[in-house]
């Protein structure tokens, strides 16, 4: 009985080595899919049946984790997920966007420099640019949103009956150049 165990056993393991994909790279698939068909943020404006086709085919001969950097850029690159990653011991899989075109009025104000600026326009409105802010720790991001907060508060105190947020200058993690 052992023999005919050890017999089907190395019968398996080389028709699995043979068809290409381990189960590792299955199992990281279909769970990393999993994953992301219930948390991702575009996860209902896309064709999951023609992302899964495009992805098993891909995998089809990978051999191991280490392998799949490009599957799972293209499962971001599908999703639009420009934040997403996929840990693999020592590697990152991450998708990067293309740099979006900005305007030559926006790469003017950029150059000019990026600071906080608020103003009173004609009609009580006030105006509120909120720039991008990066910040190296607590102590300085603290700094920053009480300046923010300080100068949305000056506005308000002046009895505006609106506010023009101007966010253009504001990429969240983009960093201009």
């Amino acid at each position: 009985m052992r023999f005919i165990t050890a017999l089907l056993l190395i019968g398996y393991l080389s028709v699995s080595s043979t068809s290409g994909q381990s189960k590792e790279v299955k199992w990281l698939v279909d769970t990393s899919i999993a994953v992301m068909k219930s948390n991702a943020v575009n996860r209902d404006k896309v064709d999951w049946a023609k992302i899964e086709k495009n992805i098993y085919s891909q995998i089809a001969t990978k051999q191991n984790a280490y392998q799949l950097g490009p599957v799972f850029r293209t499962l971001f690159k599908s999703l639009n997920d420009f934040h997403g990653a996929a840990y693999c011991w020592d590697s990152t899989f991450k998708w990067q966007r293309p740099e979006p075109e900005y305007s030559d009025s926006i790469k003017n104000e950029w150059k000019k420099g990026v600071s906080l600026q608020k103003d009173m326009l004609p009609g009580s409105i006030g105006y509120l640019r909120v720039p991008y802010m990066s910040f190296t720790g607590r102590s300085e991001l603290d700094k920053k949103a009480q300046s923010l907060n300080d100068s949305l508060c000056s506005l308000l105190d002046k009895n505006v009956v609106g506010i023009v947020l101007d966010l253009r200058l504001n990429g969240g993690e983009q960093c201009f150049r």
